[in-house]
């Protein structure tokens, strides 16, 4: 079974980025940290930029953090309010951080 994700930029309400494979802290984690900071420092808080990024980030640093390579597979963008089953959820905040939230099946 896949650990899914979704992944959210504080300020964005519109729409999240969904993973399908390999969304425990451990596969994802230092990706999205090391990609949020590096962001951060170099664009501040940058909620459109920082969206689009994210996205090109997960082919442009897909080798190192050994990230799906799928072409048709795997990733998604979704509404905002829409809800999905996922494990994680991981907010990309405007400080630079990420927030880890660990959810279970019954929570939206």
């Amino acid at each position: 079974m896949s650990t899914r994700c979704e992944i959210k930029i504080e300020g964005v309400e519109y729409a999240k980025v969904y993973k399908h494979c390999d969304g425990y802290p451990e596969a994802t984690l230092k990706w999205l940290e090391e990609f949020n900071r590096e962001f951060t420092e170099s664009r501040g808080d940058d909620t459109y930029y920082k969206f689009a990024q994210l996205l090109r980030s997960s082919v442009f640093m897909g080798e190192k953090f050994n990230l799906d390579k799928s072409k048709d597979t795997g990733w998604g963008v979704i509404p905002y309010k829409q809800s999905i089953r996922t494990e994680y959820c991981y907010i990309l905040k405007s400080d630079g951080s990420v927030e880890v939230v660990e959810k279970s099946f019954n929570e939206d």
